[in-house]
């Protein structure tokens, strides 16, 4: 008997390391005392991940004050636990926001007051009689808001000394220096200014085939102001003289009256003037063997023509004018034919001949001022200039074009003249 009890008990004893064993590696702790985590039955060695606390999803937590004591937002900054995965690692968390959740940036609450290091302080602008204004663009503030932009650059909103710029329709709200604040009320004034919301300027753009023009019996009637876009050039005329040469100009066989001299801009309002030609194109073409024909093209559109806008402004004392002139030209050279080999089961050799548009442009981005008793000429230089075609063209806007080819250059040339205030203000056409 004692040797049969022996014998169980060395069986049991066996037994149960074997089983320890196995259960051993089946099971692990988690570094973080978080319970065990079951590894792979087929890879003992890979352990599953274990995703820490920072890596879950959570939602954002209310941020009524009821749920925080005091009614105060609490932020804690958060610390990234250890990752014991191969996996790539959530991102890390730097902070837990009442509103915005968990951060990988680190958030906390605006303190204090703004600041006021260099005297800054803050004023709202009423803008309503310029917003309401007949003929108001779509989004007048806008046009005040770029305005105010151009002439300061987009830096000086975004360095220090802290500011701001912001509007809406009824006011513009500025907060900066007290320079600053000068400055935009001054422009503020202009475009609110009573007395020169009916002052008209009339524009008109001409091209010659070559610049021949320049002469020394013209160039007697030009005084040059600087331009600052390459190959531009501006010259300040009398009327009178504007006159003589707009009549030299015309008898020229060359000469092309684009945009017309009875075409207005409004003071402080922007008018766009575009003229597009279409022209069409395949640009691509596919094999389909499900489709009829066992292929398929793809055609397209490119616009040829010309886009300008003007927003003049008067100064206060109606003695000189700025204007914000952007111009854009896009004219197709030429068309670069390239066949494709497109064979079908009907027909193996078959070809199609697509295109690729070689063009030209030219873009004009400036702001000039010039006396009001002056009339204003920009030389553009020899730049891309599009041929009407006639059922582009718009009557009284834009004239009657003699046939040109698209591949020439033409001399193409502003002029822009203050015409005084008008009892009826012309409503701009929007832009198409």
């Amino acid at each position: 008997m004692n040797i049969i009890r022996k014998l169980l008990f060395l069986i049991s004893t066996v037994w149960t390391v074997n089983v320890c064993s196995v259960f051993a590696q089946q099971w692990r702790p988690v570094e973080d005392g978080r319970g065990f985590v079951p590894a792979a039955v087929d890879s003992p060695s890979v352990a599953r991940p274990a995703f820490p606390r920072s890596a879950a999803p959570n939602p954002v937590p209310d941020s009524s004050p009821q749920n925080h004591p005091g009614g105060e937002e609490v932020f804690t900054e958060m610390k990234e636990e250890p990752s014991v995965t191969s996996h790539p690692p959530a991102p890390p968390v730097g902070s837990r926001d009442p509103r915005l959740g968990e951060r990988v940036a680190k958030v906390s609450k605006m303190t204090g007051s703004l600041p006021q290091e260099e005297g800054q302080f803050g004023r709202d602008y009423d803008i309503t009689p310029y917003t309401t204004r007949t003929g108001a663009a779509v989004k007048p503030e806008q046009v005040i808001f770029n305005w105010i932009l151009r002439q300061t650059g987009q830096e000086v909103w975004n360095r220090p000394p802290f500011g701001f710029l912001w509007g809406n329709h009824e006011k513009l709200s500025v907060y900066h220096t007290p320079e600053m604040q000068l400055f935009a009320a001054e422009i503020v004034d202009r475009f609110v200014n009573s007395q020169t919301a009916k002052e008209v300027y009339a524009i008109r753009m001409v091209s010659l085939g070559t610049p021949t023009w320049r002469t020394s019996a013209v160039n007697q009637y030009l005084k040059p102001i600087p331009v600052k876009t390459a190959g531009v050039q501006g010259w300040l005329l009398s009327r009178e003289n504007y006159g003589k040469l707009a009549s030299l100009l015309a008898r020229r066989s060359d000469f092309r009256d684009h945009i017309s001299s009875n075409t207005l801009l409004m003071n402080g309002q922007p008018t766009i003037i575009p003229f597009r030609s279409p022209r069409n194109y395949i640009r691509d073409v596919q094999i389909r063997p499900d489709m009829p024909g066992g292929y398929v093209t793809d055609p397209t559109v490119i616009e040829e023509g010309y886009y300008l806008e003007g927003i003049p402004l008067m100064s206060l004392d109606r003695q000189t004018v700025d204007i914000m002139l952007k111009l854009e030209f896009l004219q197709v050279e030429k068309m670069i034919p390239m066949i494709m080999d497109v064979p079908t089961a009907s027909a193996p050799g078959r070809k199609i001949t697509i295109e690729k548009p070689q063009t030209a442009m030219f873009r004009l981005d400036e702001q000039i001022r010039w006396p009001k008793d002056k009339v204003l000429m920009l030389d553009l230089g020899m730049i891309p200039m599009p041929a009407a075609s006639q059922a582009a063209v718009q009557e009284g806007i834009i004239n009657k074009l003699t046939v040109q080819s698209s591949s020439r250059r033409s001399n193409v040339i502003l002029f822009i003249d203050s015409r005084g205030p008008v009892e009826t203000l012309p409503v701009p056409a929007p832009p198409t």
